[in-house]
């Protein structure tokens, strides 16, 4: 049986199997043909991971909103994780709800006649020049 040690990554030390932690040694150059391992750290990864997190909500914000275009409101689409953005969508729908359905009440109590009304004209000023009609125009008001 091979001698274990007592510093585990200690170079040289050996294990049950019978190899040494030579090759986990990162302090010393590459082999011709080898790659260095590089160990970023942690608070690195974290980062890096955080802003992939964004990106990925970003990303997943624009495609709701291209997929439910023109029945949402845009601005209440919102949320840091997959889930707040998948059910802010129900909140944006009701608002474009409300908002389409004011909309359409309001046009509805707008009530405009369709055309010009007819002309009630004086049947006296068909005589009169361009000049005349103006001055009479004025007389009356």
């Amino acid at each position: 049986m091979t001698d274990v040690g007592t510093a585990a990554g200690t170079p040289g030390v050996g294990h049950m199997n019978g190899t040494t932690d030579d090759a986990l040694v990162t302090d010393q150059a590459p082999e011709v043909g080898e790659t260095a391992v590089t160990l970023e750290a942690p608070a690195t990864l974290d980062a890096a991971l955080a802003e992939a997190r964004a990106e990925g909500v970003a990303y997943l914000r624009r495609a709701l909103l291209a997929e439910h275009a023109g029945r949402v409101v845009p601005e209440l689409v919102t949320g840091e994780t997959p889930e707040a953005l998948e059910a802010s969508i129900a909140g944006a729908k009701a608002a474009w709800d409300r908002a389409t359905e004011s909309a359409k009440q309001a046009l509805r109590a707008d009530h405009v006649p369709a055309g010009a009304p007819a002309r009630t004209g004086d049947a006296g000023a068909e005589g009169l020049s361009s000049l005349g009609k103006i001055a009479r125009g004025l007389r009356n008001q």
